[in-house]
């Protein structure tokens, strides 16, 4: 208790508490509404989609380089070639779908994936 207001220290609240079910149950989402478990999966989806092109050009960063540095690497051959349409090939899907103006674009894009 402060000596001079009176108050008092509450301890933290339930939910704030990461171990407790109510936490959890936060989380995940039980208490939203529809509209809101939406938007969170959407996040999720687009959250997910950013981080992998980042992971994708990381390694064909790397692996450009570990090549460059060893002259036998740099030889034209299959994985190279893949290598190189896969990276270019996922980046022109990521602009195609981001050019797009649809409210919906992340929802058809996974349609056409799958």
């Amino acid at each position: 208790m402060h000596p001079r207001s009176g108050a008092h220290a509450l301890p933290p609240t339930r939910w704030r508490e990461r171990s407790s079910d109510l936490h959890k149950k936060i989380n995940d989402g039980e208490f939203c509404s529809a509209r809101v478990r939406r938007w969170r999966s959407d996040l999720s989806t687009i959250g997910n989609e950013l981080s992998g092109p980042f992971a994708h050009r990381q390694v064909y960063d790397r692996l450009g380089s570990i090549i460059a540095a060893n002259p036998k690497l740099a030889q034209p051959n299959l994985f190279l070639s893949e290598l190189f349409e896969w990276h270019v090939m996922t980046n022109v899907v990521l602009a195609g779908r981001d050019a797009q103006r649809l409210s919906d674009v992340v929802l058809n894009s996974l349609v056409r994936a799958s």
